[in-house]
């Protein structure tokens, strides 16, 4: 079977892909920083704007850098499909928050004040409990990986 048609090969592609939007969104998110930091919009806005920016670019890196690494992760199937699912989980809950909070200068870290802080506070919530579940199955599969190689067995188990 040709790589391009597995499973884990579009999982990754996913990864890539997603990754570069998000890489572009952070980049994106300098503007209004710019904006912030040019028109004085106080230490508020400009620390809102800084976290959005420092953020979205790092987790659209990460996602590059864990679609390189992807091959090497040992998961099966639905372990991969579960990974890749969380991390997007992740991404797209935190990313939107980010903006909502930058957009209405709410900080979304405690469950009370204007709607706007508890949709991003929800968001957070959301994104925080995928990340953790998403880095557990990421350090499973790096566990898994490592011991292959430890074991001397260059040979992958095949995928469940």
């Amino acid at each position: 079977m040709k790589k391009e048609n597995t499973m884990q090969y579009r999982l990754q592609i996913t990864l890539l892909a997603h990754g570069t939007v998000m890489l572009l969104i952070g980049l994106l998110a300098g503007v209004p920083l710019m904006i912030a930091i040019n028109l004085e919009w106080g230490l508020f806005a400009t620390h809102i704007w800084a976290v959005t920016h420092t953020s979205v670019t790092i987790v659209g890196a990460s996602f590059i850098a864990i679609s390189g690494a992807f091959d090497h992760l040992v998961h099966g199937e639905l372990e991969s499909k579960i990974l890749v699912g969380s991390l997007l989980l992740c991404a797209w809950t935190f990313t939107p928050g980010l903006v909502i909070a930058g957009v209405f200068g709410v900080q979304g870290l405690e469950p009370h004040g204007p709607f706007a802080n508890w949709v991003v506070f929800i968001l957070f919530v959301i994104g925080a409990f995928a990340m953790v579940f998403g880095a557990g199955v990421m350090v499973l599969g790096a566990q898994r990986a490592l011991r292959v190689v430890v074991l001397g067995s260059m040979k992958r188990p095949k995928d469940s």
